[in-house]
C-alpha cells in the first residue's frame, strides 16, 4: 500500500510539473518544415529533460486530438479546457507536427525491438549469428519502413500496431488507426529509416543514403548495407558488450589464480597484506575477524615499496629499516 501510494504521488507530479514543463519548452522551440530531420527536433531528448520517460509517448500523443469537423482539421487539445492544463497552447500547426513526430518515433522504437526478436529467433534456429542472414533480415525491415516490401501493411497493421499499444500502452493509438499508420507517417519515412539505423546499429552506404535523402531510390538490398552493428541498452554494440564480458571472465580468472585469492580461500583470522599508501597510519586486516585485529605502522615504515608478487596488479609491499 505504501508503494501504490509513492507511485500515485510520483504520477501526479509527472502529470502536474512534468508534462506542463515538456509542453512549455515545446512551445518555446522553433520547428522546421524539414521532415528529414524530425522537423529540427529531438523529442526523446526533450523528453528526458523534463524529466518524462519515452514509455510515456504514448500517453502524450492521446492528448491530441484531430476534429476536423469543426475547426478545419486543427488539433484539439482535450486537457486544454482550463489554464492549469499543461496541455493548454494554441500552436495547431506545431502540435500537429510534434503529434507526428511523437507516432514516428513509437514506430521506431518498436521496429527496433522487432528487429531484435527476429535477430534471436534467427540465431536461435541457425545455432550461429551469421552476417548474411542478419543483413537479409535488416533488409527487410528498411523496405517494410518505407513501404518497399511486399507485406509492408500487413506489417504496419499487425506485428506494429500491437507492438505500439504493448510498448507505449494502448492509449498510444486506437484501433480506427490500425490501418492508417503506414499512410499516416510516410511523409517521414527517411527520418524514420535514419532513426532506425541509429538505434540498430545499420549502416549503409553513402551512395544509397544520398539516393534516400533526394528520394530518387527508397527500396534497399543487401548491397546497400556495409554493416551491422547490433546494439543494446544505451545504444552500446552488442559486440562491445560481448568483449566485456569476455575480459570480465579472464580478470575473474586471473583474480583466482592470484596470490591473495589464494590466501583469502583458506578464510585466515588475520591477513594483512600491507599494501597501504603511503601516509597510512593503520595496516587493514583482510582476515575474518577484520577490523578488530588491524595493524598499527609507527611511522618508521617506507609504504608502497615494490613487493615480491612481480606479475600481479597492485603489488606494493611495506619495508620495516632496521632500528639499532
Amino acid at each position: 500500500e505504501e508503494e501504490a501510494n509513492k507511485n500515485m504521488l510520483a504520477t501526479e507530479y509527472l502529470m502536474a510539473n512534468c508534462f506542463k514543463d515538456f509542453c512549455r519548452r515545446l512551445s518555446m522551440v522553433p520547428l522546421s518544415d524539414n521532415e528529414l530531420d524530425g522537423f529540427g527536433l529531438d523529442i526523446s531528448s526533450e523528453m528526458h529533460r523534463c524529466g518524462i520517460n519515452v514509455r510515456h509517448m504514448g500517453f502524450i500523443r492521446s492528448q491530441f486530438s484531430e476534429d476536423t469537423s469543426s475547426n478545419g482539421g486543427d488539433i484539439e487539445l482535450p486537457m486544454g479546457d482550463n489554464e492549469d492544463s499543461p496541455f493548454n497552447f494554441e500552436h495547431n500547426d506545431k502540435w500537429r507536427k510534434v503529434k507526428l513526430l511523437l507516432m514516428a518515433e513509437m514506430v521506431v522504437r518498436t521496429m527496433k525491438n522487432l528487429f531484435r526478436i527476429y535477430l534471436r529467433h534467427a540465431a536461435k534456429s541457425s545455432k550461429i549469428a551469421l552476417k548474411s542472414i542478419q543483413t537479409n533480415i535488416a533488409m527487410n525491415f528498411l523496405n517494410i519502413i518505407i513501404g518497399d516490401h511486399e507485406r509492408s501493411r500487413h506489417f504496419w497493421s499487425e506485428q506494429l500496431f500491437v507492438g505500439i499499444r504493448h510498448r507505449f500502452g494502448k492509449c498510444a493509438l486506437n484501433t480506427s488507426e490500425r490501418d492508417k499508420l503506414f499512410d499516416y507517417t510516410r511523409s517521414l519515412a527517411v527520418y524514420m529509416v535514419c532513426r532506425f539505423n541509429d538505434m540498430t546499429g545499420v549502416k549503409i552506404s553513402n551512395e544509397c543514403a544520398s539516393q534516400m535523402i533526394d528520394r530518387r531510390c527508397m527500396s534497399f538490398t543487401s548491397v546497400d548495407l556495409i554493416g551491422i552493428g547490433q546494439r543494446v541498452k544505451h545504444n552500446i554494440y552488442v559486440k562491445d558488450i560481448a568483449d566485456a564480458m569476455v575480459l570480465a571472465c579472464r580478470l575473474r580468472e586471473i583474480l583466482m589464480m592470484s596470490y591473495c585469492y589464494q590466501v583469502m580461500s583458506d578464510n585466515p583470522l588475520v591477513y594483512l597484506m600491507l599494501s597501504e599508501r603511503e601516509g597510512s597510519m593503520i595496516a587493514s586486516n583482510n582476515g575474518t575477524i577484520c577490523n578488530r585485529f588491524d595493524g598499527r605502522y609507527s611511522g618508521n615504515e617506507e609504504l608502497c615499496c615494490l613487493g615480491p608478487l612481480r606479475l600481479q596488479e597492485g603489488n606494493r609491499s611495506a619495508y620495516f629499516a632496521t632500528v639499532k
